[in-house]
């Protein structure tokens, strides 16, 4: 719940998308299959971000959080 509402002050659209898979994953008969196919997905999301956070569609980037990045490199 604390990663959705995280994502919902960011972006409504990857908080909607990423509620969408944990609800499928959890009403889904094929549960084991649900289960891999959205952990899959959410570490690659996760590492999409990580190494590219700007070219992330909709995701916005808070600015002090940019600041901390370039601070970083």
């Amino acid at each position: 719940m604390a990663a959705l509402f995280a994502l919902g002050v960011m972006s409504v659209a990857w908080m909607s998308l990423i509620a969408l898979l944990v609800s499928a994953q959890k009403l889904l008969p094929a549960r084991g299959l649900a289960v891999i196919a959205t952990a899959a997905l959410l570490l690659a999301l996760a590492i999409g971000v990580f190494l590219a956070p700007h070219e992330v569609p909709g995701l916005a980037v808070p600015p002090h959080a940019v600041h901390a990045m370039k601070a970083m490199a």
